[in-house]
């Protein structure tokens, strides 16, 4: 397989309006891109944005703490996290399409299976991956 049939294959699921979707809907950010090496072919939604994070401080003393003292002692600060969702085909398995995201690692076998079953099983494993990401 070539990295233009490994295209064609990822158009034939609609990979980039899935990915647009997580992108407008869920992540309301990002761009997405498609990206072709010798090894593979995928296409890329990656988004960053700023969140506050709590950033802990040391404690005023060593020992042990009363009841009454917080347990956590820290200042709020603003920090830039990225995310990062890629669907696509290696082309060392052409035979399967690969998602891979925080916490998701799926490889999606597609020779030989009809398109409708590989559609449902590309939408549960995103569909899984977007409630883990929101829940």
């Amino acid at each position: 397989m070539q990295v233009e049939e490994a295209r064609q294959v990822l158009d034939r699921f609609a990979v980039a309006e899935r990915l647009q979707h997580i992108r407008r809907f869920v992540w309301r950010a990002g761009a997405l891109r498609y990206f072709a090496q010798a090894d593979c072919a995928y296409y890329e939604l990656f988004a960053e944005h700023d969140v506050r994070v709590l950033e802990p401080t040391s404690a005023a003393q060593a020992g042990l703490e009363r009841n009454s003292t917080p347990v956590v002692e820290g200042r709020w600060v603003q920090r830039t996290t990225s995310h990062v969702l890629r669907i696509g085909i290696d082309l060392a398995v052409p035979s399967a399409i690969f998602i891979r995201g925080e916490q998701l690692h799926a490889l999606i076998p597609y020779l030989g299976r009809p398109d409708a079953q590989v559609e449902r099983v590309i939408h549960a494993e995103l569909a899984a991956y977007v409630n883990r990401s929101t829940g």
